[in-house]
């Protein structure tokens, strides 16, 4: 099984004098590793957790990575949902390629016959970042871009820019929280308009802490969050805290 990259945040410009050569749209969907057997393909979590899986594909001792499209909103339009979007490979045909540059584990996947619901990532120079990020985030609400490096081994950091909105919301209820915050707040629901969402990062262990023993003092107040998008339906993406608006109460 294979790590995850570590995601550092920047911009094109950080990420070109950090020798990022290449980028690629970031999907919103579910990390995914598919380990392709001899009778059947499963489709493992971020936390390596078996969550599907299918038939065998003729890719048998292959591991391809990408992103899955369930589990977000944005992954339920017609031309995404249900598909597996590949864009990295730890081994081809049983053998590791974890070692192999970028752009040569690239060409292997380019090599192979996906089967009809995976798709390859398409792959642009760094100098296209404008053009994609004007067309496809700013105009199509993709989540951002991420960069990386043509000579890069599998595990190696890449870097991404997500576009980000600011939004004001209302305090309106409260959810518990589950694992590590169980016993404290795992998010606190926000009426902006006419809709309620759900924040739950950008929070502290001491401010979830105190939210959750003093809701009564919470309630009614007004909030800061960002989100990566703000769908028609009024629903947003990975809501984050911010602050508390004291000028808004």
């Amino acid at each position: 099984m294979t790590a995850r990259n570590v995601y550092l945040n920047g911009d094109y410009a950080l990420a070109k004098s950090k020798g990022f050569d290449i980028c690629q749209l970031k999907y919103d969907g579910w990390y995914t590793t598919a380990v392709h057997r001899e009778k059947e393909v499963d489709f493992f979590s971020e936390t390596q957790r078996l969550y599907a899986s299918a038939n065998s594909t003729g890719l048998d001792g292959c591991i391809l990575i990408g992103e899955f499209m369930r589990g977000t909103q944005w992954s339920q339009h017609p031309d995404r949902k249900g598909r597996f979007f590949v864009y990295d490979i730890a081994a081809i045909f049983g053998e590791p390629i974890t070692n192999e540059s970028y752009i040569t584990r690239l060409k292997l996947i380019r090599k192979l016959t996906l089967p009809s619901t995976y798709s390859l990532v398409d792959t642009y120079r760094i100098e296209d970042f404008d053009t994609l990020w004007t067309r496809y985030v700013l105009r199509e609400g993709w989540e951002g871009v991420v960069f990386r490096r043509t000579g890069s081994i599998l595990g190696d950091a890449i870097m991404r820019q997500k576009r980000e909105y600011s939004l004001d919301g209302v305090v309106v209820g409260f959810e518990p929280g589950l694992g590590k915050y169980e016993g404290s707040l795992g998010a606190v629901r926000v009426a902006v308009g006419e809709n309620v969402t759900s924040v739950g990062g950008g929070f502290t262990d001491a401010e979830r802490a105190d939210i959750w023993g003093n809701q009564a003092q919470y309630l009614g107040r007004v909030l800061e969050f960002t989100c990566n998008a703000i769908f028609e339906s009024g629903n947003v993406r990975h809501p984050r805290f911010v602050r508390w608006r004291e000028d808004k109460q």
